[in-house]
């Protein structure tokens, strides 16, 4: 029989395996700290905490939990005035704003769709057609006996799906000879293939790529798929083609990373990831993984084997001019004040607005700032139920947003001196006055986004990939996965197939496409020029 493992062993050996799967942690917090980097340290601790329950990497609390119904905020505010609650702080009310605001939302909803009901099937799906005869009972009429003639038919559709399946291409290369004086033999050239002594095509490498980091399939589970179709491919194969892949696209993400820098708003964030290192002590360590979002275009992804700003930011953005959005982080100092760059810097009121949410149910002044941050985000939806041209929706926000920013701020001044340091709401006041200057640099142009959400959603396909890959196998690894993210990510930005895109582009830079074309391998590009060509 096996030996039976105690409870207060079974807990010791689990204390054991936290530590060591702590260590890395711990080491990163511990020179965060050395270096005086204690809020970066903390950043990097709340984001491990959120990420043990389950919480988006991007914040405390993803966008969908934080979205707060318009009624329940204004009945919340209601109550907490009916009982007193509320602090009296002159000057500081929404209302014009919220008279102005309302009218317009209700009037311009959009109406529920209703449930019931199927949608249509798309027409440039395939379609089979089987004709189901009448009966031969039925055939004759009842009345004469005569044969009853078709005059029609009644017409219902079923979606079906046909099982993916491989297809061998056999290139036979004609060989040529003279009947007459048989001297010499000619040869049809080698057909084009990705990689010489591979046998796999385009469609094949770019299903395993898009499965592996779009689709987050690990390659042991593709090799199962694979082997239901009814030919298994060794994972280690899967993976060879995989490296391959992301190392050819390599110059196509320099050049997604160069377009990104230099657009008019640079937004960036970035999270952890876990790589197997054999030269430390645990046999993994804690990499990160740095996204740069240009024009909501362009999404360029960097590895870097540590969270330091010397090997990520302050290196990625040297010189950097223009305006830049980011969460606050002090990271990025550097990038604004002048150190390795002089960059614009953009705040992001949905970080301004995620202190004040856990505190929805507990503290009214929250609510109070929370109608503000509701009302400026209100006045984006009016302009775009509006359709307001981006002289309009500038002029928008300098007549109406500004002020309420200025009565957001003017409540943060009046609480602060209301409430001590170590308070959540004093917090959450401290990270508005921090971000003052940029948090009002939305209004000085219509194309700067109000937060930095868009770099947010970017970041959740490393989340969904860390729940069914748990860590990366090396650093080389990480640097292909970053690749791979660039092209798919960008590829889903201009809403293009990246299986289809990764398949064209692999056989034109097998080709040898020259690199001062590589403006024209960019997802939106191709995807037009593939437009145009369908049309034709």
């Amino acid at each position: 029989m096996p030996k039976r493992v105690r409870p207060k062993k079974r807990r010791k050996n689990r204390r054991q395996r936290t530590a060591v799967e702590l260590k890395p942690l711990r080491r990163e917090l511990d020179g965060l700290v050395k270096d005086g980097k204690a809020e970066q340290a903390v950043e990097v601790a709340w984001a491990f905490i959120n990420e043990l329950c389950g919480e988006s990497p991007a914040g405390p609390a993803s966008q969908s939990s934080e979205r707060i119904k318009a009624g329940v905020l204004k009945e919340k505010l209601g109550e907490f005035e009916k009982d007193g609650l509320l602090q009296e702080i002159d000057a500081i009310a929404a209302d014009d704003e919220r008279a102005f605001v309302d009218p317009i939302l209700e009037e311009k909803a959009a109406p529920k769709r209703s449930r019931h009901g199927r949608r249509a099937l798309p027409t440039e799906l395939p379609r089979e057609t089987e004709v189901i005869p009448v009966d031969d009972t039925e055939r004759a009429c009842p009345c004469c006996g005569e044969q009853r003639c078709v005059i029609g038919y009644e017409t219902s559709e079923v979606l079906e799906f046909v099982p993916a399946h491989f297809k061998v291409i056999e290139y036979r290369r004609e060989q040529r000879a003279c009947s007459a004086c048989r001297l010499g033999v000619a040869t049809a050239p080698v057909a084009d293939k990705i990689y010489d002594r591979a046998m796999a095509g385009p469609n094949l490498l770019s299903h395993v790529a898009v499965a592996r980091y779009c689709d987050h399939l690990p390659f042991t589970r593709q090799s199962g798929i694979f082997g239901r179709l009814g030919f298994p491919i060794a994972t280690s194969t899967l993976c060879g083609w995989s490296e391959r892949v992301a190392d050819d696209f390599e110059p196509v993400a320099e050049y997604i990373f160069a377009m990104a820098l230099a657009a008019f708003l640079l937004q960036t964030d970035s999270t952890g990831l876990k790589v197997l290192d054999r030269s430390v002590e645990e046999n993994i360590t804690l990499g990160h993984l740095w996204f740069y979002v240009g024009d909501r275009r362009y999404v360029a992804v960097r590895y870097t084997e540590t969270g330091e700003g010397a090997t990520g930011p302050w290196l990625h953005l040297a010189e950097r001019e223009g305006y830049t959005q980011a969460d606050g982080t002090k990271t990025l100092d550097r990038v604004f004040n002048g150190r390795v760059a002089n960059a614009t810097e953009v705040g992001c009121l949905a970080h301004a607005r995620r202190k004040f949410v856990p505190l929805f149910d507990s503290d009214p002044e929250a609510v109070r700032a929370l109608q503000f941050f509701q009302l400026i985000y209100a006045m984006e939806k009016v302009a775009d139920v509006r359709s307001y041209s981006p002289e309009q929706r500038l002029k928008l926000r300098q007549t109406r947003s500004k002020g309420l920013l200025d009565k957001l701020f003017r409540w943060a001044d009046a609480m602060k001196g209301r409430r001590p340091p170590t308070d959540p709401l004093r917090r959450g006041i401290g990270y508005l006055e921090n971000q003052r200057e940029a948090l009002y640099r939305f209004t000085e142009d219509p194309r700067i986004p109000l937060d930095n959400t868009e770099v947010e959603r970017q970041i959740r396909i490393v989340a969904l990939d860390r729940n069914n890959s748990l860590f990366a196998g090396s650093h080389d690894g990480a640097r292909r996965a970053a690749v791979m993210y660039t092209i798919i990510c960008t590829c889903r930005l201009a809403g293009v197939d990246p299986q289809a895109y990764i398949a064209d582009v692999l056989v034109k830079l097998s080709r040898g496409w020259p690199a001062a074309k590589l403006d024209a391998l960019m997802p939106h590009r191709w995807a037009e020029v593939r437009r145009r060509a369908a049309a034709a």
